[in-house]
């Protein structure tokens, strides 16, 4: 994901275990007399979000959930974005998910992006619906119920729009033709911050915002190439992002911990001097190599690290 947002992924393309850091929290530590201490004895705040499952509804028959699919495969374009190819009855589904990229002078959405597209292989006309993560609420339902304490929310983007009884999008495919449905899920600290995402998110189409984030990825890590193992190049990608993607801001930037590797568990307790470790060899291969952006920022952790020594002497 993009650092400001985090989540897991299951094999399936279920969207699990989102979360966002809101701010950090010195740790007491009862061998030194019970004093908080700044730094690397520090443990993240977090808001989750989530489970976010999609699925679909043929007319007339029961919805079912696109995660427990049989015959679900997984690739990986740019060795980085997830795309999930499903097979249903007579319908080829994929769903690609991604975390845009910062735009200039601002901090990256704290938001996730789907993309299902939906193609009929039948020789029939195919009625029926995507279904959206049905836990989330639209905003104008947020801004109708008494006592929503959600700090979360689903809402249709481009062409896409909800039906009267949402969660669901309605579809008509022909034969042989196929159609895209585009979402965003949002996490935020208030009401306010998730207005302020939607409306970021909204200001581009999607495909725009894929491209954005493509390329944003691409000049980051180059592109390596070992014509007689090409393994071991698509995993030197995959070790990068393990690393990246372990990491997460606070809403204004700042670094706020992380995780041990792109796995998230909410319940871990991770301090930010692990992370710091984690980074490391992310610094080292941008010195290496030439990438002062990737460099500059791993090398922040260098500075947070030394700095909290520095406090706690």
């Amino acid at each position: 994901m993009n650092n400001q947002i985090l989540c897991n992924l299951n094999r399936g393309g279920l969207l699990r275990e989102a979360c966002i850091a809101t701010g950090l929290l010195p740790v007491e530590l009862l061998d030194r007399g019970e004093l908080p201490l700044p730094g690397v004895r520090a443990h993240k705040v977090l808001a989750g979000g989530g489970p976010w499952p999609f699925g679909v509804r043929l007319e007339s028959a029961n919805p079912v959930n696109l995660e427990p699919l049989a015959g679900t495969s997984v690739s990986l374009p740019g060795n980085v974005f997830p795309l999930f190819s499903i097979r249903y009855q007579n319908l080829r589904l994929c769903l690609l998910a991604f975390a845009p990229a910062a735009q200039a002078n601002s901090s990256a959405p704290r938001a996730a992006m789907a993309v299902i597209q939906i193609q009929n292989d039948s020789q029939q006309t195919v009625r029926g619906a995507v279904l959206a993560p049905a836990k989330s609420r639209t905003l104008s339902e947020r801004d109708n119920a008494r006592s929503e304490k959600g700090n979360e929310l689903v809402t249709c983007l481009d062409e896409t729009t909800w039906q009267p009884h949402f969660p669901e999008v309605n579809f008509i495919l022909k034969a042989g033709e196929r159609k895209a449905f585009t979402f965003a899920l949002i996490l935020g600290e208030s009401t306010q911050d998730l207005k302020h995402t939607e409306t970021t998110v909204r200001d581009r189409p999607v495909l725009d915002w894929l491209h954005h984030t493509w390329q944003f990825h691409a000049s980051r890590l180059g592109r390596l190439a070992i014509p007689e193992s090409p393994f071991f190049a698509e995993f030197q990608t995959r070790l990068e992002e393990v690393c990246r993607q372990a990491q997460l801001r606070t809403g204004d930037g700042s670094f706020a911990g992380g995780f041990l590797g792109s796995y998230i568990s909410q319940e871990t307790k991770t301090w930010a001097k692990d992370c710091f470790y984690a980074g490391l060899p992310k610094n080292c291969a941008c010195t290496r190599f030439g990438r002062p952006t990737f460099g500059q920022e791993a090398s922040r952790y260098n500075e947070l690290h030394a700095q909290a020594l520095r406090d706690c002497r």
